[in-house]
């Protein structure tokens, strides 16, 4: 038999060996991620499984490659042009990195993936997309620039000129785009720190309050009561105080005064106000509502009513509600609210 052949039958066999042992090891990955991982629910394991299967297959296969060549240059070394080799060996290592870039690129999504679904789970709201295309970006240029450096330097290229090229150009945007990047790290800060979540009634220092109905990448997205959309930049809703209005819960407090005349009789007066509680819809039983005489002033007597809603949007309606029904029961009891009395002195003069 002819020594090129041997060889070739001799590479084809190790080729063979690598496709096997390349989808054997695809095989066993997703026998795992089926059988262990996927019966525990979605799990970061489960997703960096299944986002390096073909990756890894492919770079069993090119071990293989990278044995038969290394075979073949160490057989014939002298018979063949060195530029040839040269040329393959060049090619065999870019591919490789492509590969390898390739595989971490997949286990950089896969985890952010499962990430965005995990805080998407934990906050009851969904990750702006933005946020994820953004980060999606930036993996993907860091993982292509290390790459770059690793085949400049396996070429014997200079990459310091280049490094400070990359250096200086970064500090030159930054410096322009310095409120654009503010805004954007201040967006990162918010999404990570959660002091308002899509769907939370805020109030902002400034006496303007919302919905959030946006977390966006250089601003923030705030529905007014009078239907308008209030935008703020992130970087103002770092720096300054707010109150989030739904947290710990949705729930609102409401606190109605009535001052009555002093001649007014005191449990008479409860009675009228707690059944005027009672016939309201929309207050909570739990917490339950509280009535108390709260101070006696020069004007009268002062009542204090306080009960809980569901929601803020439902405490203007509720608090009408009592008012209008302690309004008629006090009518009704002729019981009235204290009124300012005015003496004039009439100063006579001789």
């Amino acid at each position: 038999m002819p020594v090129w052949l041997k060889e070739v039958l001799i590479g084809l066999l190790i080729l063979g060996v690598a496709t096997v042992a390349a989808a054997a090891a695809n095989f066993f990955l997703r026998l795992a991620r089926t059988q262990i991982f996927l019966k525990r629910g979605k799990t970061l394991a489960d997703e960096l499984l299944f986002a390096s299967r073909w990756p890894v297959f492919h770079l069993i296969v090119a071990c293989g490659l990278v044995a038969v060549f290394n075979r073949l240059k160490a057989t014939y070394p002298t018979r063949v042009a060195g530029w040839i080799f040269n040329g393959l060996d060049a090619l065999i290592f870019i591919i490789a990195v492509a590969l390898v870039v390739y595989l971490l690129y997949r286990l950089a999504a896969a985890g952010l993936a499962w990430y965005s679904r995990l805080l998407a789970a934990r906050t009851q709201a969904g990750m702006d997309a933005q946020f994820v295309i953004l980060f999606n970006r930036i993996l993907k240029g860091a993982i292509f620039f290390l790459a770059l450096l690793v085949i400049l330097d396996h070429f014997k290229i200079d990459i310091k000129g280049l490094l400070a090229v990359a250096g200086i150009s970064s500090l030159a945007f930054a410096l322009a785009a310095q409120d654009t990047l503010s805004n954007m790290i201040s967006g990162f800060i918010l999404m990570a720190d959660r002091p308002f979540r899509v769907g939370d009634r805020v109030a902002l220092s400034s006496g303007e309050s919302g919905i959030v109905v946006e977390i966006g990448l250089r601003s923030s997205r705030f529905l007014n009561d009078d239907g308008s959309i209030l935008v703020v930049p992130n970087v103002e809703l770092v720096r300054t105080r707010l109150t989030n209005l739904s947290l710990p819960d949705p729930r609102a407090r409401v606190s109605l005064k009535f001052v009555l005349s002093h001649d007014s009789p005191v449990e008479k007066a409860k009675n009228i106000f707690e059944k005027a509680l009672s016939a309201t819809p929309g207050i909570l039983r739990e917490p339950e509502p509280a009535l108390l005489l709260s101070d006696l002033t020069e004007a009268g007597l002062e009542f204090s009513l306080f009960f809980w809603v569901s929601d803020l949007d439902k405490k203007g309606i509720a608090a009408e509600g009592v008012r209008l029904r302690a309004l008629q029961l006090l009518k009704d009891a002729k019981i009235r609210f204290a009124q300012k009395e005015v003496w004039l002195k009439e100063n006579r003069t001789l």
